[in-house]
């Protein structure tokens, strides 16, 4: 879910101080087609990301050419005491095979999530207010994850941002995680 952040960032890191450059970002997310509900329902505390998130894809084009907006600056916070997101599967390690399947699963604790999402929220704007010193009024568009159609309309309360001013889509689409 926070992979867009993390590209962002990296984009900025390899390229701030380079006189021209691009960077595509593409982001996909395909549980359906490989998850065995009846297995994936024995892991314990499995998070049943099939029946949550939809299959998804996304991409999206960063330039210095100076069309359209520039990317300002990149912020992503997070708290190491609570992962919020465990996933053991993956890599060279527990490569996907029907061996390791209860290995991918998406292991989520949803009431810290709840919890933690408003706090981290609040530090990215208070980031971007101090750094680029902006008001709340100074951002036309919010586009914020579509994890939990809640969670946005709690922080879109909390920052006191117009609802029109935040297009959401996971209310009729579910959370296709990537775009």
């Amino acid at each position: 879910c926070a992979a867009l952040a993390q590209a962002f960032h990296q984009v900025e890191l390899e390229c701030r101080g380079k006189d021209s450059w691009n960077a595509l970002v593409v982001a996909a997310n395909d549980t359906i087609s490989y998850l065995d509900l009846e297995r994936y329902r024995r892991v314990k505390g499995a998070w049943l990301s099939f029946m949550v998130f939809a299959d998804g894809a996304a991409a999206l084009v960063l330039s210095s050419s100076g069309i359209g907006p520039r990317l300002a600056g990149t912020y992503h916070t997070y708290n190491g005491v609570h992962p919020l997101v465990t996933y053991r599967g993956g890599g060279g390690m527990v490569p996907t095979n029907l061996d390791t399947i209860d290995e991918h699963v998406f292991l989520m604790d949803a009431r810290d999530v709840a919890i933690q999402f408003i706090p981290a929220m609040l530090r990215v704007w208070q980031y971007f207010s101090d750094t680029f010193h902006l008001k709340i009024d100074d951002i036309a568009r919010w586009y914020l994850h579509q994890a939990n159609y809640r969670l946005i309309q709690r922080i879109t309360r909390e920052l006191k941002v117009a609802p029109e001013r935040v297009p959401t889509n996971v209310d009729r689409l579910a959370n296709t995680v990537s775009p």
